[in-house]
């Protein structure tokens, strides 16, 4: 089990990656035993987010959202969310396997721990802050959106 006292973790915002259709700007954030760990390469980064998106085009889809790859104590996760329908957010979430493949968390029913929240959080704020103040998706809020990301402590 996790310790319950709370100790911030930091983040890095990685920039853009594109996946197929989708633009999904990642983080990399760890916890202070796995703060010496190398970020992972585009290319892991690239292959792990190739896993994890479906093919599912839904009515709806933006095809841009965010990633967080997390470094924890009690191992590696990905978190992939995508924006849909102007305010909603598609999620999903896995464990990345010694071997490079995730494996889903839907049947633990886990989203997020309280640090991958911090991130949720100013991804929402910034969602709305740079493409919700248009009646449509507009091509320049969405390019402000993309480049918009968080760095520091969670």
């Amino acid at each position: 089990m996790n310790p319950l006292k709370f100790q911030q973790r930091e983040v890095r915002f990685l920039g853009t990656q594109t996946v197929g259709k989708t633009q999904l700007k990642t983080y990399y954030l760890t916890s202070e035993k796995q703060a010496s760990l190398p970020v992972p390469d585009a290319q892991r980064q690239q292959q792990w987010l190739t896993q994890g998106l479906d093919d599912a085009d839904f009515s709806g889809e933006h095809h841009l959202g965010f990633a967080i790859i997390h470094a924890a104590d009690d191992g590696n996760y990905l978190l992939i969310s995508t924006w849909c329908n102007a305010n909603m957010l598609r999620h999903r979430v896995f464990t990345i396997g010694n071997d490079g493949r995730l494996q889903p968390l839907e049947k633990t029913k886990i989203i997020a721990c309280v640090w991958e929240l911090a991130v949720m959080f100013y991804e929402r704020n910034c969602w709305i802050e740079q493409v919700m103040i248009s009646e449509r998706l507009e091509e320049a809020n969405v390019q402000r959106y993309l480049q918009k990301g968080y760095s520091g402590w969670v």
